[in-house]
């Protein structure tokens, strides 16, 4: 188990001495919206594609540079195992936007969540039983491991360990993967937790049949995200439709890229590495990426490293330097910084604090017993209107690219 304290203010020293640097800390032990309540320690940053991006002395707010470096070009014109592009849809509003894709686990298709800010396949068990069809007969072999689930919004999930071949598009896990299949799956509610069967018809996970991590990281059963299975482990882009409304319509889970892809994206950063894994691509820090959320109206700002979740959608701070969570006062102004190679500043932008699913913003206190990663800060699912981003499983690169 990692302190990552070191992170909490990194950031704050290239922006004006005016500015607040946030409370260091570290991070609750679920990593990032939605894996297992397992950690790993974390070895150093051992690899050097995108050299020098500590934060510099000189850059200044509002001054927008050159920032940062195009992410590296893949060899031989690209990863090598073919691509493929999987419709992204948009769930239910009433629990706040998710975005949905659909996944083959062993013989069924599953709707599943699509969230960057979680590890690993989760399935409902109903979900591989609508078509009378056994869990072994449908090339799904069960483990041995009883596992848990957590979640940073409230939702747990319990069930049990096993492995299955998983194909998104036209690309299959070179290997039967590890996955989960929920049996239970519990909510907060107004007279405490609310649980259904994953057998029940009533049970969902944010109304999908299952929910997809692909974040860079892995919980103590190896269960992570199934890109990282795929030939290659290739890198892939999420992109987002919008019509110029609240909310996007639709969008596009590429996997796979070219190398004019790579080169069309403005903004890559280079994740630390989080833990080596033989025989596969290696896990990655995604926490790491440098922001800053700064509240205008009041002059607090908070510094540190980020993470891009599609699964969160109303953004949040953790920090341990508090005596209580609490939601910056509706109405505020606040500002979202994005930062690059030297501390320059990409992109930043701001917006209204809102109410809930709207831009609520909380500043989270997390328990400093429980650490991994971290602290970070959670932007929220409404970055992916702003930009599409590429993630390589294999080199540990996050990469952005400013929608028109």
């Amino acid at each position: 188990m990692v302190r990552r304290a070191l992170y909490a203010c990194a950031v704050c020293s290239v922006l004006p001495a005016a500015i607040m640097c946030g409370q260091s800390g570290t991070i609750a032990e679920s990593p990032a919206d939605g894996s297992s309540d397992a950690t790993r320690d974390a070895p150093g940053n051992s690899v050097d594609a995108l050299p020098d991006q500590e934060a510099g002395p000189d850059a200044t707010d509002n001054v927008h540079t050159s920032c940062g470096t195009h992410p590296p070009l893949p060899p031989n014109g690209g990863t090598g195992a073919g691509s493929t592009m999987v419709p992204i849809s948009v769930g239910s509003l009433t629990a706040g936007l998710r975005f949905g894709v659909s996944v083959q686990v062993g013989g069924p298709t599953v709707s599943a969540m699509l969230d960057t800010g979680s590890n690993g396949l989760r399935i409902l068990s109903r979900a591989l039983a609508d078509a009378s069809i056994e869990i072994a007969d449908a090339g799904i072999d069960a483990g041995d491991g009883v596992v848990t689930a957590n979640y940073n919004g409230g939702m747990s999930l319990q069930g049990y360990q096993a492995f299955a071949f998983v194909t998104l598009g036209s690309m299959t896990t070179e290997h039967p993967i590890s996955i989960m299949v929920v049996t239970d799956v519990c909510y907060p509610g107004n007279s405490g937790t609310e649980c259904a069967s994953g057998d029940s018809a009533d049970a969902s996970i944010y109304g999908f049949d299952s929910i997809m991590g692909i974040d860079l990281r892995s919980d103590r059963y190896d269960i992570r995200s199934p890109i990282a299975a795929l030939p290659g482990a290739p890198a892939y882009t999420i992109h987002t439709d919008t019509d110029g409304g609240t909310f996007p319509d639709a969008g596009m889970l590429t996997v796979g890229l070219s190398t004019g892809e790579f080169a069309n994206f403005e903004y890559a950063y280079q994740l630390p590495i989080y833990a080596d894994v033989e025989g596969g691509a290696p896990e990655w820090n995604d926490t790491t990426i440098p922001m800053c959320l700064r509240d205008l109206t009041s002059t607090q700002s908070w510094c540190q490293g980020a993470f891009l979740d599609t699964g969160d959608p109303a953004p949040y701070v953790e920090t341990t330097g508090l005596t209580s969570s609490y939601y910056l006062p509706w109405g505020d102004t606040a500002q979202l910084i994005i930062e690059g190679k030297d501390g320059c500043i990409f992109d930043e932008y701001t917006f209204n604090v809102g109410g809930p699913s709207t831009d609520q913003v909380e500043i989270r206190l997390v328990d400093p017993s429980k650490l991994s990663v971290g602290p970070y800060i959670n932007p929220s699912n409404t970055v992916f209107f702003r930009y599409d981003v590429l993630y390589d499983p294999l080199r540990g690169i996050v990469a952005l690219k400013r929608k028109p």
